[in-house]
């Protein structure tokens, strides 16, 4: 986590105004305050206060448009069409399943709609939105201990798939495995909403600095929320020397020598089960 972080720092703040939007987000989440309107204010001051916008390509790519020519034709309509279905069917499918949660009123439900809700307003990878679960699961909800939350992201790392089917974990620990199974659907299906609607919006309007500048603004949010989540998982490994240790030594692995994040999980779960049937505690 702390390897991430660092990456991150560096994709991140590039000046004051974003830096204090990562220092208001570290607070937001170390406070336990409100992390949705955290993400709408930083993509509100990104939007005002910062202009990374490139004016010449922009100019570039309104003199190319012209030169294709403007407008569209019969076989777009037609395509749209087709994406607008797409949408609505699939739109509809996931408020079915918002529905379901709702109409289950148990603590599966409940999860459900965290992860509808996270996945709904969350930007980035696995890695950006695991801030987000955690101030919902274990901070707000206590459906997870921190200890739990970090085997929750463990077992999602040396597993298939993106950080993200840590709800998978979650969901099966609170209902089982048809809570694991919606609680999946809950987290992938938003982002899945998303992109069909604005793959073709966001090619038009990527390259508008109001829209650079918001992207920059929750960019610098995540920062800030991902090192208040490292604050806070490095409390729980501090307490256990071993555990430091390890940590260490992964951090060093993947940092240093760039070692593929599988054989650092595995050769770390291997030399665990050695020193347990060796008899050495690990304290």
């Amino acid at each position: 986590m702390l390897n991430v972080v660092l990456d991150f720092g560096k994709r991140g703040p590039k000046g004051s105004i974003e830096a204090v939007i990562a220092v208001v987000a570290f607070a937001v989440l170390v406070l336990n305050f409100n992390f949705i309107l955290l993400i709408f204010l930083a993509l509100a001051a990104g939007a005002l206060l910062l202009r990374p916008g490139d004016k010449t390509k922009r100019d570039k790519e309104k003199i190319s448009k012209s030169q294709n020519g403007g407008g569209i034709t019969h076989v777009q309509r037609k395509i749209w069409w087709k994406i607008y279905l797409q949408i609505g069917f699939v739109l509809l499918f996931v408020l079915a399943g918002i529905g379901l949660a709702v109409k289950m009123s148990s603590l599966a439900g409940d999860s459900a709609l965290s992860f509808f809700k996270i996945g709904s307003i969350a930007f980035g990878n696995g890695l950006t939105i695991l801030p987000l679960i955690q101030a919902d699961t274990v901070e707000k909800f206590q459906w997870l201990t921190l200890n739990q939350f970090m085997d929750g992201i463990a077992l999602s790392q040396i597993t298939p798939g993106p950080f993200l089917v840590i709800a998978t974990f979650i969901g099966f620990k609170l209902g089982g495995v048809w809570a694991a199974l919606l609680a999946t659907f809950a987290m992938f299906s938003p982002s899945f909403v998303f992109t069909l609607i604005f793959t073709e919006i966001f090619s038009h309007v990527k390259n508008l600095a109001v829209v650079k500048g918001a992207l920059a603004g929750v960019l610098a949010a995540f920062v800030g929320l991902l090192a208040a989540m490292l604050l806070q998982l490095g409390a729980v490994i501090s307490q256990s020397p071993s555990a430091l240790i390890f940590a260490a030594g992964a951090f060093t692995a993947v940092r240093f020598f760039k070692l593929d994040i599988l054989w650092v999980f595995g050769s770390g779960l291997a030399l665990w089960v050695g020193l347990y049937f060796a008899g050495i505690p690990l304290l």
